[in-house]
C-alpha cells in the first residue's frame, strides 16, 4: 500500500472519531437524563460486535479472500431483494406499505431503492473488473454479480428514490475516476469538468422537481432541525430524542409567525424519522457529533479508497444517501453499515490485529449481556403491534395495566406511549394518561400527544392547560384542522361564542383534502358553526 504513514494516520483518525461519538452518545445521554440509554445500547450491541469482528477479520488477513465473501454475500442479497420486489410488483407477495406496490424487505421504496443501490455499487463494479477473466464460465464470481446486477438495474429506478439515485451517481462517478483512459482524457480537456458540472446541475433540478413537493418537505424538515441544533448546541437532546426536539423546534418556528409562506406550511408534517443521519446526531449530540459522524463517514470512505477495496462504492453510495435519508434507523443498513466501517477500518498489521480482537471481546461480552434485553424486547414489539389492533377493535384484554408491563422495554416506542396513553384514558385515568403521554412528547413531533393531552384536561375542567396543548398541537403542524377544531369545541361548551367563532372562522379558510373524510366533516362543522355565530357575536357586540 502507498504512503503507508498516511494510511494508518488515517485509520487512527477514523476510528478516533467512532469512539469520540460514542462517548459523546453516552454523554449526551447522562447530561440530558435519557432514561432509556440501556435498550439503544442493548439495540446496537449486536451490530457492535459485527462491527469489531469484521474489523479484526481485515486486520488479520490481506482482506482479498474477506472482500470476495462480501461480495458474494452482496451479489445473493441483490438476487433476494430483486425477487421479492418483483414478487410485490405482480401481486405474489404483499409489499410493507398499503400505499407502495414495491417495497422489497422494507417499509417503503425510499430505502429499498437506497439498499439496491447500495449491493449494486458492489457487484456491478466486480462484474466488470472479471470481464476479461479467462475462462469466464469457469469463473463464477462475475458470472454471480452480472446475475445479481441486472435485475438490480431494472429495479432501482422502479423504486423512485431520488436519494438513491443521486448515491448511485456518485458511487459512478467515483468508479469512472479510477479508469485511466477516462483520466486521461478530462486530463487533455478541461472543458469536460464544466460540461460535466453542468450535466449534474441540471440532472439536480431535474431530480429535485421530479417529486417537487416532497423536495420542499426534505428541505424544510432539514432548516426545523438546523434549528434545533442550534438551540442547544453543545450537548444536544441526548439519544433517541431528536424528534421530539424537533417537534419542539417546529412549533416554535410556526408560534414566532415566520417569515413563512403558505407553501412551507403545507410542507410541514410529522416526519418518523430524521432524514439525515449527520443532522440525527446533531441534534441528539450537539454539532460535536454532526462533525464527528461526518468525519467518520468521509475517513471510512478514504479509507477503503486507499486500499482499491471491493467495497468502496458500496460506502459512497450509504455515505451520500444518509445525507438524506435514515439508513441507520433500519436494520439492514445498520448490517452493511457494521460490514463497510469494519472492512474500512481493517489494516493488515499485527499491532491493529491486536486491537481489533480486543476490542471484539468487550463487544461480545455486551452483546452476550443484552441477548436478555433483546429477546424481550422483540417480544415486546410483537406483542406492541398486537395491542395496536386490539385497543383498535376495543378489545378488552388490551388494558392499561397490561399495557403497562410491556413498558420498560417500549419506553422509546412513540406509537405504544400514545396507546398507552389512549387506553388510559378510556378508562377514565386521565392524569396516568398523561403522565404517559408526556413521555411520548419527549421522544415523537406528532402532534395527537397534545391533543390527547388537552382532551383529558377538558374533561378534569383545566381549560385553560387544554387550550395550551390544542395552540402547541396546532403550532406543530398548522396545515391541520383538528387541533383548531378541538379548541372550537371546547370553547362551544364553556359558552365563548366569540373564541368559538374566531376558530371556526380559521377552520373554513384553512383548505383540506376532500377525500379525507374526517378533514372534510369537520370543516363543515366549522363553516356551520360560523355561520351560526356570525349574526349571534355581531348583534351582541352591537348591543353592548
Amino acid at each position: 500500500m502507498r504512503n503507508e504513514p498516511a494510511h494508518k494516520k488515517l485509520n487512527a483518525i477514523f476510528l478516533g472519531s467512532v469512539v469520540l461519538l460514542t462517548c459523546l452518545e453516552l454523554v449526551s445521554a447522562l447530561v440530558n437524563g435519557v432514561e432509556f440509554m440501556w435498550l439503544i445500547v442493548a439495540d446496537l450491541s449486536p451490530y457492535l460486535l459485527l462491527f469489531t469482528a469484521i474489523w479484526a477479520l481485515f486486520s488479520f488477513t490481506d482482506g482479498k479472500a474477506a472482500e470476495k465473501l462480501m461480495v458474494v454475500l452482496a451479489a445473493a442479497v441483490l438476487l433476494y431483494e430483486c425477487v421479492y420486489g418483483v414478487l410485490q410488483l405482480i401481486g405474489k407477495s404483499s409489499p410493507g406499505h398499503f400505499y407502495y406496490r414495491m417495497t422489497g424487505d422494507f417499509g417503503n421504496p425510499g430505502p429499498y431503492g437506497g439498499f439496491i443501490a447500495a449491493l449494486l455499487a458492489v457487484t456491478i463494479p466486480e462484474a466488470l473488473k472479471y470481464r476479461k477473466a479467462r475462462p469466464l464460465k469457469t469463473n463464477a464470481l462475475p458470472l454471480l454479480c452480472a446475475a445479481a446486477s441486472i435485475p438490480g438495474i431494472v429495479i432501482l429506478p422502479l423504486t423512485l428514490s431520488r436519494t438513491a439515485f443521486a448515491a448511485f451517481a456518485f458511487a459512478a462517478l467515483l468508479y469512472i475516476s479510477r479508469i485511466e483512459a477516462v483520466r486521461r482524457f478530462v486530463s487533455r480537456r478541461k472543458w469536460t469538468l464544466a460540461a460535466a458540472a453542468a450535466v449534474l446541475a441540471v440532472a439536480a433540478v431535474l431530480l429535485f422537481n421530479f417529486k417537487k413537493e416532497s423536495a420542499k418537505g426534505r428541505l424544510h424538515i432539514w432548516k426545523i432541525e438546523a434549528k434545533a441544533i442550534a438551540a442547544k448546541p453543545l450537548t444536544g437532546y441526548g439519544p433517541g430524542m431528536a424528534l421530539g426536539a424537533y417537534g419542539d423546534a417546529q412549533e416554535l418556528y410556526f408560534r414566532e409567525g415566520g417569515p413563512f409562506s403558505a407553501a412551507e406550511i403545507r410542507a410541514a408534517g410529522v416526519p418518523e424519522y430524521a432524514f439525515s443521519e449527520y443532522l440525527r446526531f446533531g441534534m441528539e449530540c450537539g454539532v460535536p457529533g454532526l462533525v464527528l459522524s461526518a468525519l467518520a463517514a468521509v475517513c471510512a470512505l478514504l479509507l477503503l479508497r486507499r486500499k482499491r477495496s471491493a467495497l468502496e462504492y458500496a460506502l459512497a453510495v450509504l455515505v451520500v444517501f444518509s445525507l438524506a435519508s435514515y439508513p441507520l434507523s433500519l436494520w439492514q443498513f445498520r448490517i452493511l453499515a457494521a460490514i463497510l466501517l469494519g472492512a474500512a477500518a481493517g489494516v493488515r498489521s499485527r499491532g491493529m490485529a491486536i486491537t481489533a480482537a480486543a476490542a471484539t471481546v468487550p463487544a461480545a461480552i455486551l452483546a452476550l449481556l443484552c441477548a436478555g434485553t433483546l429477546i424481550e424486547l422483540r417480544d415486546a414489539r410483537t406483542y406492541a403491534k398486537e395491542a395496536r389492533l386490539g385497543i383498535a377493535f376495543g378489545s378488552p384484554r388490551y388494558c392499561s395495566d397490561s399495557l403497562a408491563k410491556k413498558l420498560y422495554y417500549l419506553r422509546n416506542d412513540g406509537e405504544f406511549l400514545y396507546d398507552c396513553g389512549y387506553r388510559l384514558r378510556t378508562e377514565g385515568r386521565y392524569e396516568e394518561s398523561n403522565g404517559m403521554l408526556a413521555l411520548g412528547k419527549k421522544i415523537s413531533a406528532n402532534p395527537s400527544f397534545n391533543l390527547l393531552t388537552g382532551q383529558n384536561l377538558e374533561d378534569m375542567g383545566e381549560y385553560g392547560k387544554a387550550e395550551k396543548e390544542y395552540l402547541s398541537g396546532y403550532y406543530k403542524v398548522p396545515c391541520r384542522i383538528r387541533p383548531l377544531y378541538l379548541l372550537m369545541e371546547m370553547r362551544l361548551k364553556q359558552g365563548e361564542d366569540r373564541g368559538a367563532l374566531e376558530m371556526a372562522q380559521r377552520i373554513s379558510r384553512m383548505p383540506v383534502n376532500r377525500k379525507v373524510r374526517s378533514m372534510a366533516t369537520m370543516k363543515s362543522r366549522a363553516v356551520a358553526v360560523r355561520d351560526s355565530l356570525s349574526n349571534t357575536v355581531t348583534n351582541t357586540q352591537h348591543y353592548r
